[in-house]
């Protein structure tokens, strides 16, 4: 799937796994593919999920989603795979459900949601999830390391450092 082709589809549309389907079908490539590669390729802070027999088989994070996704997220009552294993309608876009049902972190925010979008795949019966981080939800990031150097003194030592890092 040429990189050039696959940047001209993404463009500047939210995630969706219907522009994942579309990058597949552009590249005659199987929707996974296509979903792969997407995650590559884009700016977004997204992940897919492949999960059989209600469990997570494999995940593909893109670069910019820090987050552990969790193995067990499509057995978890209240997310959208779980939805798809029990044969329930699931949305056509991806829509907020609880952070801590996929994700293993210790540094996501109380209440914090993340935007999930699962298809069922009865064929191999799988469900592929795409999982989407539209704002913040860490309690701490890097930004907020560098933002805290500017505000230390140098002048201000503390026990253990004997040079202040330059």
């Amino acid at each position: 799937m040429p990189e050039l082709v696959v940047r001209q589809i993404i463009g500047r549309s939210e995630p969706s796994l219907e522009l994942m389907e579309k990058i597949a079908s552009s590249c005659e490539a199987s929707l996974s593919a296509g979903a792969w590669r997407f995650c590559q390729l884009t700016g977004h802070r997204c992940a897919i999920v492949w999960s059989a027999a209600e469990l997570s088989s494999w995940s593909k994070r893109s670069e910019e989603f820090r987050f552990g996704v969790s193995l067990a997220g499509a057995t978890r009552q209240g997310t959208f795979a779980n939805d798809c294993f029990a044969g329930r309608d699931t949305p056509d876009r991806p829509e907020p459900v609880s952070a801590d049902l996929w994700l293993d972190s210790r540094n996501v925010a109380a209440g914090a949601r993340v935007w999930e979008q699962s298809k069922a795949l009865p064929s191999y019966s799988s469900v592929l999830t795409l999982l989407w981080i539209k704002e913040r939800i860490e309690i701490y990031s890097d930004s907020d390391e560098e933002a805290g150097l500017d505000e230390l003194e140098p002048e201000q030592f503390t026990t253990n450092r004997r040079r202040w890092p330059r």
